[in-house]
């Protein structure tokens, strides 16, 4: 085959097979259109070949006005269509490039392109017999016949051809190319005469309704074809004479499309399929990212406003970072989760990706810059090639609140004030009932030490042990056991610790007893923690937030970074039973202390803690609890001009500008003031200020309020004033 396959690319080649292709779904789209069917809604297609076919024929019958019918089984082989096409679409994928073909390195694909004829083709053929169902059967009798015979050879050449010589199948390809042409010019003949006699009945119709009238019928006596399909039939009509299209000139009809099926007919095909999907083409969204309106945005800027009032309350400074680093700079920092790390091609001999977080950034810029201590905020974006899940509010690209204290202080006051900001900065955003999960990072590897977990496997387990609040102990145990090697024994010793949680005073006590029934409150991780979790408290409980907090052992954040205290805020919800307990809906914000990551970037520790507002899944309950809400107005005032110049509107929104008043206008060059006052309601616009030509001659205004209907007139040099009064009030 290489040795004969390489010339017949030259006889055979890919502009031909994608002639064939663009012209089958062509002839496909005039098929529809006669049969007065569409594509279902659920068209098949996951399949990519398919899927093009299918969007190829929905573009040609764009416009179309012909009523569909109900699907039926006599039109289910044409809905079918896409799946009889996909196939040769898949063989042009086979096809050498260019540069393959010019070095005649490559084989053409005989077999399989013949396979795709044989579904081309009785494709083609199950549409003929769908529609010879509206016409004479009689007389498309043998034009079914005919493409029946075609099909078949086809059928045949596509078994032959295994064991043919290279001349034979040279030949007998090019005579498949020629029978599956004659097969669509059938097809197509049919769908023709399917569309002349709906127009023949037409125009019946309407010569009727004339000489019953004497008047001349506003009956529609021609088809109204979708935009492709009708330049379709128009390229056909100029090439022959239609006055031949009749059931009874069927046959004869198949010849004389045949011969018009040539070469300009293919270019013809992908002309006006590059067109079309050039039109119909949609811009598509990256994966895991989101467009925001002008109601989301309103939103996202009243709740940044809220936490960043709150960050500044307690003192902290803005920073920026840039959105990627060196790649370095990220890497052993995440745990398992390392392997979500957008990666940046090389960039001038610097490895980099896009941050994953806030928090490590920052310890490079304390690092960095030598600082010692700094109380910080920052809201930026960050990126993780996660798998997307809208509903689930995962997404790859995604905005972070970080609130972090870095530098040496007493014990676990930071921290305190750290949870403090957490709590309020959920409180204000009103997000609804909401818990802090805490527990200490030397707990929990003391927790490991007791139980037999070597050192190797701590964090494995650890990242297992997370799991605890989506899982049940048991697949969580099995995951231990199974996936990370760890004995039953000890997994079992871990059960006895972690599913235990609850109010911190209550469990503080628990947690001392389940460590001496060990004999393990002399672990020196184990006392430097209970000491830490003491301090915590008792400042927690100063500033009246400790009843917000849940001591939960299960809680094992996953980033390798945490040192001590870690902790994260959990949204729940009330069960339909409002006197049950509450049930976890998702995270919506976590943190810790990490004492050492600074210290990668720099031979100077700088200890640290911090917490990150999870602010994607807080807008997405935001915005469900303010969907049914009034559209918040974007102005204060509508200027409306009636009869003066537009530079008087310009003249008054400048005055209201300058004195921090939202205003706006219509920028028609001349106004409407019905149309203004639509917009103005539309937008919610509390006010609207009224100058005619009356109004401007004496220096005043109209000032209507939309909100009561209530109107006064006000001098121009009062209305500032007046404004910001009746603003105030509201």
């Amino acid at each position: 085959q290489s040795t004969w396959g390489n010339r017949f690319l030259e006889m055979a080649s890919l502009s031909v097979a994608t002639g064939l292709a663009n012209l089958a779904d062509v002839v496909a789209s005039l098929t529809f259109e006669a049969a007065a069917t569409s594509l279902p809604e659920e068209t098949t297609q996951n399949q990519k070949n398919a899927l093009q076919v299918a969007n190829n024929i929905n573009i040609l019958l764009d416009g179309t006005t012909i009523k569909k019918v109900k699907p039926e089984e006599d039109t289910d082989a044409i809905r079918k269509t896409p799946e009889f096409n996909a196939p040769l679409r898949q063989v042009l994928q086979t096809f050498p490039d260019e540069e393959d073909a010019a070095s005649r390195l490559a084989v053409f694909p005989m077999s399989s392109s013949l396979l795709a004829f044989c579904s081309v083709s009785r494709g083609s053929l199950a549409r003929i017999h769908s529609l010879a169902k509206q016409q004479n059967p009689v007389a498309v009798q043998s034009v079914l016949e005919l493409a029946q015979a075609h099909v078949d050879n086809i059928q045949n050449t596509a078994v032959w051809m295994i064991t043919a010589t290279a001349e034979e199948a040279e030949a007998r390809y090019q005579q498949a190319v020629e029978r599956l042409k004659t097969v669509l010019a059938a097809e197509l003949c049919v769908a023709l005469t399917c569309l002349w006699m709906k127009e023949e009945d037409m125009r019946q119709k309407a010569a009727a309704e004339e000489a019953a009238s004497g008047k001349k019928s506003k009956r529609a006596v021609t088809l109204t074809l979708g935009k492709g399909t009708r330049l379709v039939r128009s390229r056909l009509a100029a090439s022959m004479d239609v006055s031949q299209i009749s059931p009874e000139s069927a046959p004869s009809l198949v010849s004389t499309l045949a011969d018009l099926l040539d070469s300009s007919i293919y270019s013809f095909c992908e002309d006006l399929l590059a067109a079309k999907n050039e039109v119909a083409r949609k811009p598509k969204i990256a994966k895991g990212t989101r467009d925001f309106g002008p109601e989301q945005m309103a939103i996202r800027e009243k709740a940044f406003s809220t936490i960043t009032s709150v960050f500044k309350r307690h003192g902290a400074v803005a920073i920026d970072t840039p959105v990627f680093e060196l790649k370095e700079t990220l890497t052993g920092k995440y745990g398992e989760d390392t392997k979500l790390i957008y990666d940046l091609k090389d960039q001038g001999g610097e490895i980099l990706a896009l941050r994953y977080d806030l928090t490590v950034p920052f310890a490079r810029y304390v690092a960095l810059n030598n600082i010692a201590n700094i109380k910080r905020y920052h809201i930026a974006r960050v990126y993780r090639r996660d798998t997307p899940n809208m509903n689930k509010g995962r997404f790859r690209e995604f905005y972070q609140c970080d609130f972090d204290i870095a530098g040496s202080y007493g014990p676990m006051i930071p921290d305190a004030e750290v949870l403090k900001v957490m709590c309020e900065i959920l409180t204000e955003l009103k997000v609804g009932s909401y818990v802090i999960k805490l527990n200490h990072r030397k707990l929990l590897d003391a927790i490991l030490s007791v139980s037999g977990v070597p050192d190797s496997k701590f964090r494995p387990i650890c990242s297992a042990i997370d799991k605890l609040d989506k899982e049940p102990w048991s697949e969580v145990k099995r995951e231990m056991i199974q996936d990370k090697g760890l004995t039953e024994e000890s997994a079992d010793k871990i059960g006895t610790f972690v599913n235990h949680k609850g109010h911190p005073d209550e469990m503080f006590v628990k947690v001392q007893e389940m460590f001496a029934a060990q004999n393990a409150l002399d672990n020196a991780g184990v006392k430097a923690a209970l000491e830490d979790l003491a301090a915590l408290f008792k400042y927690l409980k100063a500033m009246e937030v400790l009843d917000k907090m849940s001591f939960d052992l299960s809680l094992a954040r996953g980033l390798d970074y945490y040192t001590g205290v870690i902790f994260e805020a959990v949204l729940q919800q009330d069960t339909s039973d409002p006197n049950a307990a509450t049930i976890s809906v998702g995270s919506i914000g976590a943190g810790g202390r990490y004492d050492n990551l600074v210290g990668m970037f720099s031979p100077k520790q700088i200890p640290s803690v911090g917490c990150s507002i999870g602010i994607e899944r807080v807008f997405a309950i935001l915005e469900e609890k303010t969907k049914n809400d009034a559209k918040e107005a974007y102005s204060d005032v509508y200027v409306v001009g009636i009869h003066v110049p537009i530079e008087v509107r310009f003249e008054i929104a400048n005055e209201l500008w300058k004195n921090n008043i939202r205003a706006e206008f219509s920028y028609k060059a001349k106004s409407d003031p019905k149309r203004d006052m639509t917009t103005a309601a539309e937008s919610n616009i509390p006010f609207a200020v009224f100058v005619g030509g009356d109004e401007l001659a004496e220096g005043v205004v109209t000032v209507k309020d939309l909100t009561s209907r209530t109107e006064e007139k006000v001098s121009r040099a009062a209305l500032v004033d007046y404004l910001s009064a009746r603003l105030r009030r509201n």
